[in-house]
């Protein structure tokens, strides 16, 4: 029989020790999630990059910890509307916070941008016979009345962001049931 006696160690080495291996941890923890988010980030700017109309663009994407911040100049807001979904549909995204900003081009005035958004309305055979309220002050675009369809509104949205000049899009809109439905209904 061998005599193995066995020591403890004092109180502060043991404490020490477990604090130097949580220290040790989190500087292995923190490399992985930093390498996490710069993983991620490469995926957003490669997203970006495939963008159809990229002209103008100047996109700076950050990342931590699954948050994305978007920042930097777009010239169109439909630019600034793809590129917050396409980060949204990455993998690994937590949250989006898009403070990307629309720079005109040039001196294009309300009125102008009106006219442009009367064309899109008249255009599209869903909006001919709605009686929509239009009003554009300083970039942005307001419209207010009846829908049927909540796709209509996102459709409506898009299209008017790729107007030049537009700074935003609002839309007051209240969702009432196809017209054809109810005269089917009322029909029978």
């Amino acid at each position: 029989m061998s005599n193995l006696r066995l020591r403890q160690a004092p109180g502060w080495i043991c404490v020490s020790a477990f604090a130097i291996a949580l220290v040790l941890a989190s500087a292995v923890q923190g490399e992985e999630a930093v390498g996490e988010d710069e993983a991620l980030r490469d995926r957003i700017e490669a997203k970006l990059e495939g963008l159809p109309e990229r002209e103008g663009a100047e996109i700076r994407v950050a990342v931590r910890d699954g948050r994305v911040l978007l920042q930097g100049s777009v010239r169109l807001l439909e630019q600034s509307l793809r590129a917050e979904r396409a980060t949204w549909k990455t993998d690994g995204v937590i949250d989006v916070e898009n403070e990307l900003r629309v720079v005109r081009a040039g001196p294009i005035d309300d009125s102008a941008i009106e006219r442009q958004v009367r064309k899109v309305l008249e255009a599209d055979g869903r909006f001919v016979d709605t009686k929509l309220e239009l009003d554009v002050v300083a970039g942005l675009v307001r419209l207010r009345g009846l829908f049927e369809d909540p796709a209509d509104l996102l459709t409506l949205k898009h299209r008017i962001a790729s107007i030049p000049g537009v700074l935003g899009v609002e839309i007051d809109a209240i969702l009432v049931a196809r017209r054809t439905a109810s005269i089917a209904a009322l029909n029978s």
